[in-house]
């Protein structure tokens, strides 16, 4: 009985593990598609005029999207991170 315990102690512990591991795959996949759309929200609004006459450049604006983009999906998954 005391054997049985244990393995279910560990079973439960090895199972928690890979839940983590799961979740934190999945946000990264999240964050890397979000930010390949990113380039290309940059790329359209600098090619397209938004920002010609800022002081944006494409990279200024894709780092800035970017960080918007880690602080959100740290926010809303922030025990997972």
């Amino acid at each position: 009985m005391t054997t049985l315990a244990l393995q279910g102690l560990s079973l439960h512990r090895l199972s928690k593990f890979f839940k983590k591991i799961i979740e934190r795959v999945t946000i990264s996949i999240m964050i890397a598609r979000q930010i390949q759309a990113n380039q290309e929200i940059a790329r359209c609004m600098v090619q397209h005029g938004e920002y010609k006459t800022s002081e944006h450049t494409y990279h200024s604006l894709l780092a800035q999207l970017n960080d918007r983009t880690i602080s959100r999906i740290n926010e809303e998954y922030k025990s997972n991170v």
